[in-house]
């Protein structure tokens, strides 16, 4: 199962709250990825000087997974 979740309009305390979501990330997720048990889907890598098209790309959906910004 993939699940995702967006933090901005969710309020930082309460069940459903962004420092309940982090706590879980921080004690469930990041030891699987610290094993290898979960690894991140990496679409694209470009150098900083091209964020520009970084963002074309992602509002264009043309990419699937991260796209990372490379100094």
């Amino acid at each position: 199962m993939v699940a995702a979740t967006g933090l901005r309009y969710r309020p930082v305390d309460g069940k459903d709250g962004k420092g309940r979501i982090v706590a879980d990330v921080t004690a469930k997720l990041w030891p699987l990825v610290a094993d290898g048990q979960v690894e991140p889907v990496v679409g694209l890598v470009v150098p900083m000087r091209d964020a520009a098209r970084a963002h074309r790309v992602m509002e264009a959906g043309e990419v699937v997974g991260k796209v990372l910004l490379r100094t």
